[in-house]
């Protein structure tokens, strides 16, 4: 899988705050995730997308991972 500074780095740049501020919001309120975004495929053009999930949480109450779908 990719890591986020990967993904991060393939997000159109007016979508960047947006999703960012959608991914600490969910992390703070434990909400479902669920964002749209356009990000750059591997021939260059953008494609919008949409992202839901949800983080799993360890023990120690810190999310461990994220789990969920891009579509």
């Amino acid at each position: 899988g990719e890591d986020f500074g990967t993904f991060e780095s393939r997000l159109h740049p007016e979508d960047r705050d947006r999703v960012q501020a959608a991914f600490r919001d969910h992390l703070r309120r434990r909400t479902p995730y669920d964002v749209e975004f356009r990000m750059r495929t591997k021939a260059g053009d953008y494609r919008w997308f949409l992202a839901r999930g949800q983080a799993v949480w360890g023990p120690n109450g810190r999310a461990t991972r994220m789990a969920g779908s891009i579509s």
